[in-house]
Protein backbone atom coordinates (compact mmCIF):
# COMPACT_ATOMS: atom_id res chain seq x y z
CA UNK A 1 0.00 0.00 0.00
CA UNK A 2 1.03 3.53 -0.52
CA UNK A 3 0.39 6.22 1.50
CA UNK A 4 0.59 10.03 1.81
CA UNK A 5 -0.55 13.15 3.54
CA UNK A 6 -3.71 14.97 2.71
CA UNK A 7 -1.95 17.67 0.26
CA UNK A 8 1.35 15.48 -0.96
CA UNK A 9 1.04 12.65 -3.58
CA UNK A 10 0.76 8.79 -2.48
CA UNK A 11 4.31 7.72 -1.39
CA UNK A 12 4.88 3.96 -0.90
CA UNK A 13 3.73 2.96 2.20
CA UNK A 14 5.72 -0.04 3.82
CA UNK A 15 4.22 -1.14 6.68
CA UNK A 16 5.88 -3.07 9.60
CA UNK A 17 5.79 -7.02 9.53
CA UNK A 18 3.42 -8.07 12.29
CA UNK A 19 4.95 -9.76 14.84
CA UNK A 20 3.90 -12.80 17.45
CA UNK A 21 2.09 -11.88 20.19
CA UNK A 22 3.40 -12.56 23.37
CA UNK A 23 1.35 -11.08 26.52
CA UNK A 24 3.74 -10.50 29.38
CA UNK A 25 3.21 -9.89 32.95
CA UNK A 26 3.38 -6.03 32.28
CA UNK A 27 -0.17 -6.52 30.25
CA UNK A 28 -1.82 -8.31 33.31
CA UNK A 29 -3.16 -4.95 34.90
CA UNK A 30 -5.15 -4.41 31.54
CA UNK A 31 -6.42 -8.00 31.73
CA UNK A 32 -7.09 -7.44 35.63
CA UNK A 33 -10.02 -4.70 35.22
CA UNK A 34 -13.18 -4.34 34.18
CA UNK A 35 -15.22 -4.27 30.91
CA UNK A 36 -16.17 -0.99 29.58
CA UNK A 37 -20.21 0.65 29.94
CA UNK A 38 -22.45 -0.09 27.44
CA UNK A 39 -21.42 1.31 23.71
CA UNK A 40 -23.49 3.43 22.25
CA UNK A 41 -22.48 3.15 18.45
CA UNK A 42 -25.62 3.27 16.48
CA UNK A 43 -24.85 1.71 13.41
CA UNK A 44 -21.88 0.65 11.11
CA UNK A 45 -22.40 2.24 8.10
CA UNK A 46 -24.74 5.15 7.13
CA UNK A 47 -28.29 3.62 6.65
CA UNK A 48 -27.36 0.63 8.23
CA UNK A 49 -29.73 -0.68 11.03
CA UNK A 50 -28.55 -3.99 12.39
CA UNK A 51 -27.80 -3.82 16.12
CA UNK A 52 -28.77 -5.60 19.17
CA UNK A 53 -30.58 -4.91 22.07
CA UNK A 54 -27.08 -3.30 23.64
CA UNK A 55 -26.92 -1.26 20.23
CA UNK A 56 -23.65 -2.99 20.05
CA UNK A 57 -22.09 -3.27 16.75
CA UNK A 58 -19.36 -5.13 15.35
CA UNK A 59 -18.14 -7.21 12.38
CA UNK A 60 -21.10 -9.19 12.15
CA UNK A 61 -23.75 -6.76 11.30
CA UNK A 62 -22.39 -5.77 8.23
CA UNK A 63 -24.51 -8.12 6.51
CA UNK A 64 -24.18 -6.87 2.97
CA UNK A 65 -21.46 -7.40 0.57
CA UNK A 66 -18.36 -4.86 0.24
CA UNK A 67 -18.66 -2.88 -2.66
CA UNK A 68 -16.34 -0.46 -4.72
CA UNK A 69 -16.39 3.43 -4.48
CA UNK A 70 -17.27 5.80 -7.82
CA UNK A 71 -14.77 8.16 -8.04
CA UNK A 72 -15.42 11.30 -5.61
CA UNK A 73 -17.79 9.22 -4.06
CA UNK A 74 -17.50 8.66 -0.10
CA UNK A 75 -19.53 7.07 2.69
CA UNK A 76 -19.46 7.50 6.07
CA UNK A 77 -18.96 4.46 8.89
CA UNK A 78 -18.97 3.69 12.54
CA UNK A 79 -15.66 2.08 14.16
CA UNK A 80 -16.23 0.75 17.56
CA UNK A 81 -13.20 0.31 19.89
CA UNK A 82 -14.48 -3.13 21.41
CA UNK A 83 -14.52 -4.87 17.73
CA UNK A 84 -11.79 -6.37 16.81
CA UNK A 85 -12.78 -5.98 13.33
CA UNK A 86 -14.77 -3.17 11.95
CA UNK A 87 -15.95 -4.41 7.94
CA UNK A 88 -16.42 -0.63 6.47
CA UNK A 89 -18.48 -2.46 3.14
CA UNK A 90 -16.02 -0.51 1.58
CA UNK A 91 -13.73 -2.44 -1.36
CA UNK A 92 -10.88 -0.83 -2.18
CA UNK A 93 -9.49 -1.58 -5.79
CA UNK A 94 -5.69 -1.64 -6.49
CA UNK A 95 -4.07 1.23 -8.01
CA UNK A 96 -6.84 3.52 -6.71
CA UNK A 97 -6.06 6.44 -4.18
CA UNK A 98 -8.49 6.75 -1.18
CA UNK A 99 -8.84 9.16 2.03
CA UNK A 100 -9.64 7.80 5.42
CA UNK A 101 -10.72 10.92 7.91
CA UNK A 102 -11.79 10.82 11.22
CA UNK A 103 -14.37 13.31 12.39
CA UNK A 104 -14.10 13.71 16.26
CA UNK A 105 -16.55 16.54 16.96
CA UNK A 106 -19.74 14.32 15.95
CA UNK A 107 -22.29 12.74 18.60
CA UNK A 108 -20.81 14.23 21.87
CA UNK A 109 -22.62 11.77 23.72
CA UNK A 110 -20.82 9.22 23.18
CA UNK A 111 -18.29 7.40 25.17
CA UNK A 112 -14.55 9.53 24.83
CA UNK A 113 -11.89 7.19 22.57
CA UNK A 114 -10.37 5.72 25.76
CA UNK A 115 -8.59 2.47 26.55
CA UNK A 116 -10.46 0.96 29.62
CA UNK A 117 -8.90 4.01 32.16
CA UNK A 118 -6.25 5.33 30.10
CA UNK A 119 -6.87 7.98 27.86
CA UNK A 120 -5.97 8.14 24.40
CA UNK A 121 -6.46 10.04 20.79
CA UNK A 122 -7.16 8.39 17.24
CA UNK A 123 -3.94 10.03 16.51
CA UNK A 124 -1.31 9.56 19.32
CA UNK A 125 -2.83 6.74 20.86
CA UNK A 126 -2.34 6.30 24.85
CA UNK A 127 -1.38 9.96 26.37
CA UNK A 128 -0.37 11.82 29.23
CA UNK A 129 1.76 9.48 32.14
CA UNK A 130 1.08 6.72 30.13
CA UNK A 131 2.49 7.13 26.94
CA UNK A 132 5.71 5.67 27.27
CA UNK A 133 3.85 2.78 28.70
CA UNK A 134 2.46 2.71 25.33
CA UNK A 135 5.09 3.14 22.97
CA UNK A 136 6.96 -0.40 24.72
CA UNK A 137 3.57 -2.02 24.38
CA UNK A 138 2.86 -1.26 20.85
CA UNK A 139 5.14 -3.86 20.00
CA UNK A 140 2.57 -6.46 21.00
CA UNK A 141 -0.53 -4.56 19.21
CA UNK A 142 -2.27 -5.96 16.27
CA UNK A 143 -0.24 -3.19 14.33
CA UNK A 144 3.02 -2.66 15.73
CA UNK A 145 3.88 0.40 13.49
CA UNK A 146 0.88 2.71 14.97
CA UNK A 147 0.82 4.13 18.46
CA UNK A 148 -1.44 2.06 21.20
CA UNK A 149 -4.12 2.84 20.86
CA UNK A 150 -4.58 4.74 17.68
CA UNK A 151 -6.96 3.99 14.87
CA UNK A 152 -5.25 1.72 12.54
CA UNK A 153 -6.62 -0.21 9.28
CA UNK A 154 -6.16 -3.27 7.28
CA UNK A 155 -7.06 -4.48 3.62
CA UNK A 156 -8.99 -8.33 4.07
CA UNK A 157 -6.86 -9.32 6.70
CA UNK A 158 -3.42 -8.07 4.99
CA UNK A 159 -0.76 -6.41 6.97
CA UNK A 160 -2.26 -3.24 9.17
CA UNK A 161 -1.20 -0.06 8.68
CA UNK A 162 -1.43 3.08 10.78
CA UNK A 163 -4.50 5.88 10.03
CA UNK A 164 -4.74 8.10 12.64
CA UNK A 165 -6.59 11.00 12.62
CA UNK A 166 -6.56 11.25 8.83
CA UNK A 167 -4.90 9.36 5.74
CA UNK A 168 -4.56 9.61 1.96
CA UNK A 169 -3.63 5.99 0.67
CA UNK A 170 -3.04 3.63 -2.72
CA UNK A 171 -4.08 0.81 -2.49
CA UNK A 172 -1.63 -2.08 -3.25
CA UNK A 173 -4.16 -4.68 -3.30
CA UNK A 174 -7.64 -5.22 -3.90
CA UNK A 175 -10.22 -6.12 -1.03
CA UNK A 176 -12.63 -4.59 2.04
CA UNK A 177 -11.06 -2.00 4.09
CA UNK A 178 -11.39 -3.03 7.52
CA UNK A 179 -10.58 -0.87 10.57
CA UNK A 180 -10.02 -0.82 14.52
CA UNK A 181 -8.37 0.90 18.08
CA UNK A 182 -4.75 -0.93 17.75
CA UNK A 183 -4.68 -2.69 20.33
CA UNK A 184 -3.45 -6.47 22.04
CA UNK A 185 -5.37 -9.26 20.71
CA UNK A 186 -8.02 -10.70 23.24
CA UNK A 187 -7.92 -7.28 24.91
CA UNK A 188 -10.79 -5.73 23.40
CA UNK A 189 -13.34 -6.28 25.70
CA UNK A 190 -12.60 -2.79 28.10
CA UNK A 191 -12.26 -0.61 25.18
CA UNK A 192 -14.40 2.31 25.18
CA UNK A 193 -15.62 4.86 22.56
CA UNK A 194 -17.10 5.03 18.75
CA UNK A 195 -15.82 7.26 15.65
CA UNK A 196 -17.56 8.52 12.61
CA UNK A 197 -15.59 8.10 9.66
CA UNK A 198 -15.59 8.80 6.61
CA UNK A 199 -13.97 6.85 3.42
CA UNK A 200 -13.66 8.72 0.04
CA UNK A 201 -12.11 7.35 -3.31
CA UNK A 202 -9.87 10.46 -4.59
CA UNK A 203 -10.76 11.63 -8.28
CA UNK A 204 -7.42 11.02 -9.95
CA UNK A 205 -6.24 12.96 -12.21
CA UNK A 206 -6.10 12.01 -16.17
CA UNK A 207 -2.53 10.70 -16.06
CA UNK A 208 -3.01 9.81 -20.42
CA UNK A 209 -0.46 11.03 -22.31
CA UNK A 210 -1.23 13.95 -24.11
CA UNK A 211 -1.56 13.95 -27.80
CA UNK A 212 0.98 14.61 -29.62
CA UNK A 213 0.69 17.58 -32.48
CA UNK A 214 2.31 17.00 -36.54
Amino acid sequence: MEANGSTEPAQEFRPLPARPICVGALLMVLVAGGCGSTVTCDSVRSGDSNRDSSRRVCVDAVLSAARPLAPGESIGVRVDAKCRTNRTGVSVLQGREYTIRVDESSHPDQEPWKDWFVDATVEQGWTGLARPFGWLLKWFAVAPGAPMYALAGAIEGGTPFYVGSELNFRASESGELVLFANDVEGLYFNNRGCLDVTIERITSPDRSPVPRRP
